[in-house]
């Protein structure tokens, strides 16, 4: 899913579920970077008149050393990206034809939308807390943060998804990132955050491990 974005400040960013953010990587604009600051309504992108950017690119970047092997493992999402959506489901990525893809996507709440005025993400919210998105009470219900909340869900197994600047064995992550932002007065208003939680999946035990944001 490359064609989500978080937009609930100044701030209108791209947040896909293959690691990497900021960027635009569906052309959904027809620009390749994916951040607009400052943003005041999509017709102002379209239209040309506030398309100045504060990032082209950004993506999540874990290495660390097999204590078995000695092999150093690394996954970085740059211009493309090593990881692959969805979560870990028996040890391995979830394949094309799995009724589960139907769900696989970056996951979109808006704070005025919830429970009272549901969209259709808030609607299949059972299907994200599955695959591990956060939940309140019952898996149905969203656990919202902010004002405005994107959740996906990727992982580092599939052997095809490599770059010139990774290309080891997976390490045997599953990554939930939840992306959110608030409408407010004073500084919020120009941050969006992104948490995310690095899950070991696989069997090695993964020394010396680093996590760092590539820009």
């Amino acid at each position: 899913d490359n064609a989500t974005y978080i937009d609930g400040n100044n701030i209108l960013m791209f947040v896909t579920n293959q690691g990497s953010f900021g960027r635009d990587l569906s052309g959904v604009f027809g620009y390749d970077y994916g951040t607009f600051w400052p943003y005041n309504g999509v017709q102002y992108i379209l239209d040309g008149s506030q398309v100045a950017s504060p990032l082209y690119a950004s993506g999540l970047w874990v290495g660390g050393v097999d204590s078995v092997s000695g092999d150093t493992l690394v996954k970085v999402a740059i211009y493309n990206s090593e990881y692959r959506h969805g979560p870990v489901v028996g040890g391995t990525f979830v394949a094309d034809a799995d009724p589960l893809q139907t769900y696989i996507k970056t996951y979109k709440l808006y704070g005025d939308s919830l429970a009272g005025n549901p969209n259709a993400d808030y609607t299949n919210w059972i299907w994200a807390a599955r695959m591990g998105a956060p939940f309140d009470g019952d898996s149905a219900t969203p656990k919202m943060i902010g004002d405005q909340m994107c959740w996906a869900v990727y992982n580092d197994y599939d052997p095809a998804k490599v770059n010139d600047a990774g290309s080891t064995d997976p390490i045997g992550l599953e990554i939930r990132q939840t992306t959110f932002a608030f409408r407010r007065e004073g500084p919020l208003n120009n941050i969006v955050f992104v948490k995310l939680q690095a899950y070991n999946r696989g069997s090695k035990t993964i020394q010396n491990c680093y996590f760092s944001l590539w820009s």
